[in-house]
Formats: structure tokens, sequence, C-alpha cells
């Protein structure tokens, strides 16, 4: 994966005891898995299973510059892929009872960022459910997620004091009618 980014990338074994790599990025979650070479039992290749990738514009940013003779220049800049304004993968846990992964993605909407975790199918990686949260998250201060079947917990700290939001999922109306 090629990012431009102030963040490292983790990458870690899946913890369903899979054999499976999950590998997160800013802009894209690769859950990798090792498949033995048929001409040769002794080596093996890394290929993908699937990803998940944030819903970002592909446009570059464009910057105005006016000078001091009042032509107004554009100039053209890269963002980093961990930039604050756009969605961004934040991290990833793993319920083992529902088999699902949630991801923590951020942006910077209304200039305040705000958080949603999107559950995906562990196997097949398809997005099943957003869940937006009603806190703003500053990324300059540490985040805990836990989730146990239908409860979701974000622990947050603030300077010295925590910060505990629990949710609770309820099954919409077309889980219900098993679509």
């Amino acid at each position: 994966m090629s990012c431009n980014s102030l963040e490292s990338d983790a990458m870690f074994f899946h913890p369903d005891d899979s054999g499976r790599m999950i590998h997160v990025g800013p802009t894209i979650i690769n859950v990798l898995k090792l498949v033995s070479d048929r001409s040769n039992d002794m080596q093996s290749r890394v290929v993908k299973d699937f990803s998940m990738a944030t819903h970002r514009s592909s446009n570059p940013t464009q910057q105005l510059t006016v000078t001091s003779s009042g032509r107004t220049v554009k100039r053209r800049f890269h963002q980093l892929d961990d930039d604050p304004d756009q969605e961004t993968f934040r991290m990833v846990e793993y319920e083992d009872e529902l088999d699902l992964l949630a991801a923590v993605v951020t942006d910077g909407n209304e200039g305040e960022g705000r958080a949603h975790i999107q559950l995906y199918d562990n196997q097949s990686g398809q997005l099943l459910r957003n869940v937006a949260l009603s806190e703003s998250w500053d990324e300059t201060f540490p985040h805990e997620l836990f989730l146990d079947k239908d409860t979701i917990v974000h622990i947050e700290q603030k300077n010295s004091t925590f910060w505990c939001h629990v949710y609770k999922l309820k099954a919409t109306s077309s889980e219900l009618q098993g679509h």
C-alpha cells in the first residue's frame, strides 16, 4: 500500500486465528492471507483477501494565492492521506461472536472531527452497517473502542478527564425481515 501520511500504517495478525493479517492505512484496510505456491511448497506469497476503503473526492485541492500585484494564482498540492478534513480510518476492532470487523472512520465535516463506525462482514469485507457517533472525535487525544455483541463502548481521554460513551445497536426493519 502506497500512502502519503504523517502516521505510520499498522499491520497485525487477525485476531480471528485464521492466519490472515490486517494492514491498516489512512484510506484503505487490506485483509491479507498467505497462499502456498503450487509449484514450490516451500514458498508462499501474500495475497489480498479483501479491502475496505474510505470515500474521498479524487479532485486535488487547489489553493488560491493573491500576489502583491493582485493577480490570483491557483496552486495545486497533494493532501496527506490522513488529512483530518477527509475520511480517514483511525482503528479496527474485531468482534468474535458476530464475526465482524469494526472500523472507525473520521472526517472533518463542518469544521469538527466527526466519527462513525463501519461494521463489515469478517469473511467477505461487505459493509453491513454504519453507526454515527454522537460525540466529536479529536484525533489529538487517545481513544479506545470496544465491541461486544450489540454494544459499542468508546472511551476517550481529554487531558486528565476520561469520557465513556456506550451505544446499543438495534436491528433495522430490513434486518428483522431477513433481507
